[in-house]
């Protein structure tokens, strides 16, 4: 078993990643064991002597809990910005920067290049930058892409196919959830459609290995503890 350094957490399937990609809904470790009921993703207490809490991090669907020691460094890592707001808890006092004609001031006092403004990014890092009056300034849809409730444009290939392109998830709703392979295929978590006799051949045939699961070469059969049969 491979050991992990002190900043990273260690996967159910022995995998090291960095311990700020627990509990930020991806599942990293590829396991689900980064996310898992066991973390107490919603309601994990952030360790008040070497962590800073980000509590607008969980609207978010992001870790909560940072390192202390990125508190006042300069970069939000908070997505509003509490980490760095000399109205946070921990004061960082720090006057709000002067932001140029060339720059959008941040609700948390960031400058970013007016550029990046209602460019469907969180470059500010507290989401000011993509705010209610960016809904006249996004470009219209092509008739080859999908309109995203958020004023985002998609490509219609991506509509209904079990992820969330849009950022909000309005191209997977009102999807068809019938089955769409014929008989003899396999159908894959991303809706493509492979023949039976390419799963479990070690071969990600799918695209998101989903025709690769754990359990291939597993006879569920023989094993008592499955009882699959």
């Amino acid at each position: 078993e491979k050991p992990c350094f002190e900043d990273m957490f260690r996967c159910n399937n022995g995998n090291c990643i960095p311990s700020i990609y627990v509990c930020d809904g991806d599942d990293d470790c590829q396991d689900g064991s980064d996310e898992s009921e066991a973390r107490q993703c919603n309601s994990r207490q952030c360790n008040p002597d070497t962590e800073f809490t980000c509590d607008a991090n969980k609207q978010w669907n992001r870790n909560m809990c940072i390192k202390k020691e990125w508190v006042c460094d300069g970069d939000p890592d908070c997505v509003d910005g509490a980490d760095e707001s000399p109205d946070a808890p921990v004061n960082c006092d720090k006057p709000a920067p002067n932001c140029t004609t060339e720059q959008f001031q941040c609700g948390n006092g960031r400058c970013i290049n007016k550029r990046f403004q209602c460019d469907h990014d969180n470059d500010c890092g507290d989401g000011t930058d993509e705010g209610k009056e960016c809904g006249g300034q996004y470009p219209t849809c092509s008739t080859e892409e999908f309109a995203c409730g958020n004023s985002k444009c998609i490509k219609k290939e991506y509509r209904c196919d079990s992820e969330d392109d849009c950022g909000d998830g309005s191209d997977e709703v009102n999807c068809d959830t019938g089955p769409i392979c014929e008989e003899g295929q396999f159908e894959c978590r991303n809706k493509k459609c492979i023949d039976y006799a390419k799963v479990c051949d070690k071969t990600d045939d799918c695209g998101d290995e989903s025709d690769e699961p754990l359990h291939c070469g597993v006879n569920e059969c023989a094993d008592v503890r499955m009882n699959q049969c």
